[in-house]
Formats: C-alpha cells, sequence, structure tokens
C-alpha cells in the first residue's frame, strides 16, 4: 500500500503485531543461543570487516589456473522461437522424443547478461529453455513466464511497447502515463537477490525450479515454474503461458508486504508432487526481523561490547522497560519490539515482518490448499537458512533447511553497491552458513486428524482455524542444499541422499569489490561478477542416511567423498526425477554433476569468512597452500550406486567447461528385453557452458545441450547440439515430459486474475493494476 495509508493503518496494526511480540521474542531468543557461543568465540576475526588492507601471508602468486567461460554469464533477453540446433558432433537418437524444459538466467528488463553494477545473476526474470526433440530435429524455444509482476515490472519501467490498453478510459491512461509509468516509486528495482519496488511490492521471478506432474483427474499433464521467495505458477506445457498462480493470495502467508500488490513470500523451489496419490505439498514460512537482524556481525560486535561492560551493561538494560537479560540475549527484546513498531507504522517496507512462522501446504490440482501450521518443541519451526528442498515418502514429507540462506545482505547488496563503505556495510551483514542441515520429517498419517481439527475450529468460529502438526527433527551433519528420498521405507526407517557440498554458499554472489584469494591486489574476473559463490576448495560428501522417524536419530549412514567427483557437487537426475511418472519406490542409481574448482570462481571475502570453520578438515594456511597449488578441477558426470554408495560410471568434462542441469530421459522399450537395469535405460542431458574462444580473450563460445547414454557416461556425449544464436546464462533446475504429455492445457484450475488486487488498500495501485495487468493475465 501507499505511504499515506500505511500511516493511516500503522495505529490498528501495531496493536496487533505487539501483542505477538512475546511469543516471538522467545522463538528468536531460542535459535540465537546456539549462535552466540559460536559468534563470540570468533568475536577478534571481525576486525578485518571495516579495513581495506587485506594481508594474505607470503605465499607465491601463481598463473591464473582457471577461468571460468564468460557463456555462465553471458546472455541476450529477447524471445526466440523455432531455434533449430545444430548436431556439432554425434548423433541425435532417433528414438529421443519429447520436450525438456530448463530454467535458463538471461536477466531483467532489456539489459540482457553480464548485468551493470552489482546484480546476482540469479536476480533474473524466469525463463524456460524449451528443447523440443523428434528423433531427427531438435527445436529450441526461449520464452519468458510472463506472471503478473512480469508484467507490472514491464508496465513500470517506461517501456515505449507496453501502451495502455486500448478498452481503457481517458482518466485510467492518464493515470497510468503520468501517475505510475513515470513515477519511480513504481518501478522495480534490484535489491541482491531480489527486485522490488516501493508501492507495489516484490517481483515472483519463478526462475528456479520445476514440477511436471499428471492431473489427478486425467486431465493430461500440468508442469509448475517455482522459485524460492514467490509462490508457484502453472504454464502451459505447448505454448509455455503463464495459465494460473497456485493458490490465491489469501491461501498465502507472507513474509512481508501483506498489503502489497506482491507479497515477498518465502516458500521451497521445490516442492513434492506424489504422483501414486495425486497430491502435493508446498510450504510458505518467514525468517523474523529480529532473527534476520540477530544473525548479522554488527549484532555479534553489538554483544561483545556488552559484554567487555559485563555487570553495567546488564544493570543498565535491566532498568529499561521490557528490556534484559531474561531472554538470553541482552537487548533482543527491544530490537524486536522496535521491529514491530517500525512494521506498524509502514508495513511492508522493511525487508520482513516480525513473525516467524512455518506452514505447510496440501494440494489436490484443484480446489484450496489446505494449511498446516508445523510446530517442533512447543513452537513455530524455524528455518536457519532457507527450505530450498523438500522431499517426499510413502509416508512422511521432508523439510531441508538448506545452505541456501536468506539474509539481510543479500536483499541490500544491490542497493549500496558503489557507495562509499558498501563493502564494510556488506561485511557486516555477512554470516557463514551453518555446519549442519535441519530436516523436519511430517508424518502424513498425521494429517487426517489434522484436517478434523480444522473442521472443529471452523464449527466453533474460530478465526484462526489452521491446525497444528507436531513434527520431528534431525541435524545432519554438514550444511547440504539438495536432497532425494526413497518413497519407499526401509524397515520403518526413511532414506535419503543428501549432497554435502563444503565451503560453498550459493546465498552468496561475487560483488564488484570482490578480490581473489591469493591475488589481494586483482579484482574477480569480470565474467564472474554475479555469479553465486561455486567454487568448493574442499571434496565434499554425498551420503546416505536411514532416519528413523518417530525419534530422528540417524539409524545408518554411508558417504562417499572422492576427488575429483565430489568437489562442488551441484544438481542431482534421477529416473523419476523431474517426470510425469510416479515417485520411484526405491533409488538404486543417482546421477549427479560436479562442478570442480575453479579459482577465478572463488573470492577472498568468501575464503575470510569461512577459514575458520570448524567443520573444514585443514587449517587456513593449509588451504591457501592448497589454492596456491591447485590447477583447475574438472567438471564431472557421475553415476552413484546407491547399494554400495560407490561411483560406477563417469565422465570428465575439459577443463574450462561448465556443466548444470541434469535431466534422465526414459528409453522407449525396445521389445528386446531388459539389457541394462530401469534406472539406467535412458539419456542423461546437460547443459554445458564451454571454455572461452581460443584465440579471442574471454570471448564467450555458444552453450551447449549434449546427450549422453545414461548406462554409459564414460563414452561420453552421444550428440552435442548448440546455435551461434542462441545465448541464456546459467542455467538451473530442468523437467521432461514425453512427447504425447505436451499439448493444450485441459486442466480448469485457475485462480482469477481479479484476486491479484483483492486486499489492496492502495487504490491508485489496485486501479493501476485492474486496467493495465488483470486484463493481460
Amino acid at each position: 500500500m501507499g505511504l499515506i495509508g500505511a500511516l493511516i493503518h500503522a495505529g490498528a496494526k501495531a496493536a496487533a503485531v505487539v501483542q505477538k511480540a512475546p511469543s516471538a521474542v522467545v522463538n528468536v531468543a531460542r535459535l540465537g543461543k546456539e549462535d552466540w557461543v559460536r559468534t563470540n568465540e570468533r568475536a577478534a576475526r571481525w576486525g578485518w570487516l571495516d579495513s581495506d588492507k587485506w594481508t594474505l601471508g607470503k605465499y607465491p602468486e601463481v598463473p591464473d589456473p582457471a577461468t571460468p567461460p564468460t557463456s555462465l554469464n553471458y546472455a541476450s533477453h529477447n524471445e526466440q522461437l523455432g531455434v533449430h540446433l545444430n548436431v556439432v558432433s554425434g548423433a541425435l537418437p532417433a528414438t529421443l522424443k519429447g520436450v525438456l524444459y530448463i530454467q535458463v538466467t538471461t536477466g531483467t528488463g532489456s539489459t540482457g547478461l553480464p548485468r551493470p553494477g552489482n546484480v546476482p545473476v540469479f536476480n533474473s526474470d524466469g525463463c524456460l529453455l524449451k528443447v523440443s526433440f523428434d528423433g531427427a530435429d531438435a527445436i529450441a524455444d526461449k520464452v519468458y513466464i510472463k506472471t503478473a509482476s512480469w508484467l507490472a515490472e514491464r508496465l513500470t519501467r517506461g517501456d515505449k511497447s507496453a501502451t495502455p490498453l486500448l478498452s481503457t478510459g481517458l482518466a485510467a491512461r492518464l493515470l497510468y502515463t503520468v501517475g505510475i509509468r513515470h513515477n519511480l516509486l513504481y518501478r522495480f528495482t534490484s535489491w541482491g537477490m531480489m527486485r522490488r519496488s516501493v508501492l507495489l511490492g516484490a517481483r515472483n521471478m519463478v526462475n528456479t525450479g520445476l514440477v511436471p506432474f499428471l492431473d489427478p483427474t486425467g486431465l493430461g499433464a500440468r508442469l509448475l515454474v517455482t522459485w524460492d521467495a514467490g509462490t508457484p505458477w502453472e504454464v502451459e506445457t505447448d505454448t509455455l503461458k503463464a495459465a494460473t498462480p497456485v493458490g490465491s493470495v489469501s491461501e498465502w502467508r507472507p513474509a512481508a508486504g501483506s498489503l502489497d500488490a506482491f507479497p515477498t513470500t518465502l516458500t521451497t523451489a521445490h516442492p513434492v508432487w506424489d504422483g501414486y496419490l495425486g497430491e502435493g505439498f508446498f510450504v510458505d514460512y518467514a525468517r523474523g526481523a529480529g532473527q534476520l537482524l540477530h544473525e548479522t556481525a554488527i549484532a555479534a560486535v553489538t554483544m561483545e561490547t556488552l559484554g567487555a561492560y559485563g555487570e553495567v551493561a546488564e544493570r543498565l538494560l535491566a532498568t529499561l522497560p521490557n528490556l534484559g537479560p531474561g531472554s538470553g540475549l541482552p537487548g533482543s527484546q527491544f530490537v524486536t519490539w522496535a521491529v514491530a513498531w517500525l512494521n506498524a507504522l509502514a508495513p511492508g517496507y522493511l525487508p520482513y515482518e516480525l513473525d516467524t512462522f512455518t506452514n505447510l501446504k496440501r494440494w489436490s490440482g484443484d480446489g484450496a490448499l489446505q494449511d498446516y501450521r508445523l510446530v517442533w518443541d512447543g513452537l513455530d519451526v524455524q528455518f536457519h537458512e532457507s527450505c530450498h528442498q523438500m522431499g517426499l515418502t510413502s509416508d512422511h514429507v521432508l523439510l531441508l533447511d538448506t545452505g541456501v540462506k536468506v539474509q539481510i545482505a543479500g536483499l541490500l547488496g544491490g542497493l549500496v553497491a558503489g557507495l562509499r563503505g558498501s563493502r564494510t556495510l556488506r561485511a557486516l551483514l555477512l554470516r557463514r552458513v551453518r555446519e549442519r542441515a535441519p530436516l523436519y520429517i511430517v508424518s502424513r498419517a498425521k494429517l487426517a486428524s489434522a484436517d478434523q481439527e480444522r473442521l472443529d475450529r471452523i464449527s466453533a468460529g474460530e478465526l484462526d482455524t489452521t491446525p497444528d502438526l507436531d513434527v520431528v527433527r534431525v541435524d545432519l551433519p554438514g550444511q547440504a542444499s539438495h536432497l532425494i528420498a526413497d518413497y519407499a521405507l526401509s524397515n520403518g526407517n526413511i532414506v535419503v541422499y543428501v549432497a554435502h557440498s563444503e565451503f560453498t554458499d550459493v546465498g552468496e554472489y561475487t560483488q564488484v569489490f570482490d578480490r581473489r584469494p591469493l591475488r589481494s591486489s586483482q579484482g574477480v574476473v569480470s565474467q564472474a561478477k554475479g555469479l553465486p559463490h561455486i567454487a568448493a576448495l574442499q571434496l565434499g560428501r554425498l551420503s546416505r542416511y536411514e532416519i528413523d522417524p518417530t525419534t530422528g536419530a540417524i539409524v545408518s549412514e554411508r558417504s562417499l567423498a572422492e576427488a575429483p567427483f565430489t568437489r562442488t557437487l551441484a544438481l542431482l537426475a534421477e529416473h523419476a526425477e523431474g517426470r510425469t511418472a510416479p515417485a520411484t519406490h526405491t533409488i538404486e542409481h543417482l546421477y549427479w554433476c560436479s562442478t570442480g574448482f575453479c579459482e577465478g570462481l572463488m573470492t577472498e571475502e568468501l575464503f575470510r569468512l569461512y577459514e575458520g570453520n570448524s567443520g573444514h578438515l585443514t587449517s587456513p594456511e593449509e588451504l591457501r597452500r592448497e589454492i596456491a597449488s591447485l590447477t583447475s578441477v574438472p567438471c564431472t558426470l557421475f553415476r552413484l550406486d546407491t547399494a554400495t554408495m560407490s561411483i560406477e560410471d563417469s565422465f570428465e568434462f575439459d577443463l574450462g567447461d561448465y556443466v548444470s542441469s541434469p535431466q534422465f530421459v526414459p528409453k522407449p522399450p525396445s521389445g528386446t528385453g531388459a539389457l541394462v537395469h530401469p534406472q539406467m535405460a535412458g539419456w542423461l542431458i546437460v547443459t554445458v557452458f564451454p571454455k572461452n574462444h581460443p584465440t579471442i580473450p574471454n570471448a564467450p563460445m555458444p552453450p551447449q545441450v549434449q546427450v549422453f547414454d545414461a548406462a554409459d557416461l564414460a563414452i561420453g556425449p552421444i550428440c552435442v547440439l548448440q546455435h551461434s544464436d542462441l545465448r541464456f546464462g546459467y542455467s538451473v533446475h530442468t523437467a521432461w515430459l514425453d512427447e504425447t504429455e505436451v499439448g493444450p492445457r485441459q486442466a480448469t484450475y485457475k485462480v482469477p486474475p481479479a484476486d491479484l488486487t483483492s486486499r489492496m488498500w492502495d487504490v491508485i495501485s489496485a486501479t493501476f493494476l485492474d486496467y493495465e495487468v488483470v486484463p493481460r493475465l
């Protein structure tokens, strides 16, 4: 809502927010206690944060061991249709028929990649690369996902092609031309990982994940696009037109800006769909502003300063109302109450609201979403970092607290870049990813009783009808971003496969003032700016955990760490992952890609942040020596045998090539009997960003689509596809539909476009959306 409306609304909201504050204080305090010990132990390290003397020790500078491919951060922003990919080598399999969907980065607006300024690559419009295979040809379409917020940004950035609709009246045209189109308060700008408008809210980029599923009522294949800070949208499988959001505005609880046209909703890029039972699960949650503030180095320095004054500081705090050491964090209640009043005075203008909550959502593919409040140890479930990944078994829903962190620095990075002291401010706001990955286990058997509790609350006329659902938590050792679970249980236990990639931090991205770890006088190479921190110095681990779902105890653990394959573990592929087929019962063969090591993708800032991490096996000095002597580690593609936890087949790419986005595609039945395991009987398709031009410095080569025989990776790609005019950057997750599954959308589920403004109080913004955005949806 607008600023005037916010102030009018402030009085009523202030009382409501402050009433919630005490419970939030307890929640924040419990979370903070386990972190302050580590913070105080390393407080002396914060001295480097405001210094420009990044002294590094006397290690020899060596020739550049690696240069990241420029094509990772190079893309045109125009849509492209009907691009016939050229066969660079090999041949297309005659039976490869269907459509591959790839989430790719291309920038925002009309700028493409690389982006000017201090903007991460992931701050990109949702864009799908659709590659259609017919056995003889591969045709690519690069299409933008035109959600409501995508349309709003286009209409508010002054794009001359975005003219008012002819059906609108003179007053509406005048409002749009003068009041909206040329009003900077409506423009969307980069807030680090997000894009936000002061008066409209946050962009829903839907640029990370894909969930294909078969409609439970027989209405064909459907496809969802997702990301971590916005609600999922459904797109048409043939045209990629945005069909509908999943859930109305009122069915999602925002983490910020609840009265904005586009509130910030924290969710997951990897919701899950059960193809056997015909239901899907999502999540929305919030990390309260107090929690975010307590995690910063500024708070650490403040606590250390208070601690130096000891009893005097404690007595001073105790004399002030609602302050004191009772929460375990001196001054924490003051921060919480201050944030409450600021949110009340200007709702939606702080990065996050006060509340911390986590709600699981169940959906049948049609009708309303069913909410369940997740509770652990008597309090709302809290994610330390983010819930980037969910998992599914026959009896459980899994929610992983992943290493993709949400923090204040990520939101403000784009706002302070280039300003004096911006490097210092960013350092003071930085924090590293925690050294464990909490996994929350939800029993699906409890959903029926929770549904009855909801009905009872409705019958009793209660305003809050969301039932509580107790969960089990297990702390997995080491940070993690992705997992996959066996659908079937093993002797009643859950089996999950987790990639622990140490010394990576994809919640951070390379910024304009970052420097190289052994060359502090040199900035990072230009093609790395904006890319996430995706260079792991140490080996990661692939782990198989067997977990008792009733207690959270880890019954057994087997891990694999093997060079070069588990260095910077990236994305996975499995025969049912990213397909409409029902979830597999037991995973016997699992495919992963790793991105190796490239010194050009590492920064001194990240090294300094993590050098004292107790989870690493070597000292900072040894790590520096390893960097100095380390040549590039190649990207790899490999198959894991889950019974033996060993690598049975693999392929190493050329040094300088970067691989991503693996997707398993099943081969059609041959009629000659099963010659290989069914989970290996297919192709593995990946994107590859080739090393730079051999004679022109930093010249990008066009990205490739490579096809492998999933049963024989070692022979290399059996087909390499490319087109010089098709330019897209860093690619993420994928999906596959067979040729018979692609076609016009038959499902009738649709959230009415007018729902967009159903809860808005800002009349001017609502009028603009009603006249200009809603008719285009």
